[in-house]
């Protein structure tokens, strides 16, 4: 005999979030720069304080920062100068924010 499985709201409530790996839709994320530097008060400016939305913007520039670090600390190897310099500064930027910044 095979055991039966009741899955009703608890399944619902509890299990979504493990039932699928979905991606969160991509936001618009905006920040504000001060001395060539994100400053990291002002990410996600476009959205309401405190929202829903703001909260996946936040997360989502973390990960832009990080991501962000790596394709320019990559390209400065990459590219000669007189172009470095600008990767360089790029590099510094987000490289920064991926250590400093914390959305929460």
């Amino acid at each position: 005999m095979r055991p039966v499985v009741v899955c009703g709201l608890f399944c619902l409530l509890f299990m979504g979030p493990f039932a699928s790996a979905k991606e969160e839709p991509r936001v618009d994320i905006r920040w504000r720069a001060k001395g060539g530097y994100i400053d990291h008060r002002s990410v996600c400016y476009n959205y309401p304080r405190l929202s829903l939305m703001q909260r996946r913007c936040k997360r989502q520039a973390k990960q832009l920062f990080r991501d962000k670090c790596e394709y320019y600390s990559a390209r400065v190897e990459e590219v000669a100068s007189p172009y470095r310099r600008r990767y360089q500064r790029e590099k510094r930027r987000f490289c920064f924010s991926a250590r400093q910044y914390n959305p929460l």
